[in-house]
């Protein structure tokens, strides 16, 4: 099931505003705060990683992500 372009941009809010809050997140943080599964989590970090909104740190099970550049207008 692909997400529409509406609930994405509301997913993409969240993350953003969870990583400003604590610095980073995991794919489970993702999942948690979106009140989503694992595997949309990492449809969401995915498209994020692709255009840019967010960084990748490590690999795998052990990344961890941060915004790619800071934001004032969550």
């Amino acid at each position: 099931s692909r997400m529409n372009g509406e609930s994405y941009e509301k997913y993409k809010a969240m993350v953003r505003a969870y990583i400003k809050t604590n610095g980073s997140a995991k794919r489970k943080n993702v999942a948690e705060c979106c009140r989503i599964n694992l595997r949309q989590a990492g449809d969401i970090i995915e498209k994020m990683l692709k255009d840019g909104e967010i960084a990748q740190i490590g690999n795998r099970r052990w990344a961890i992500y941060k915004l790619a550049w800071p934001i004032n207008n969550i």
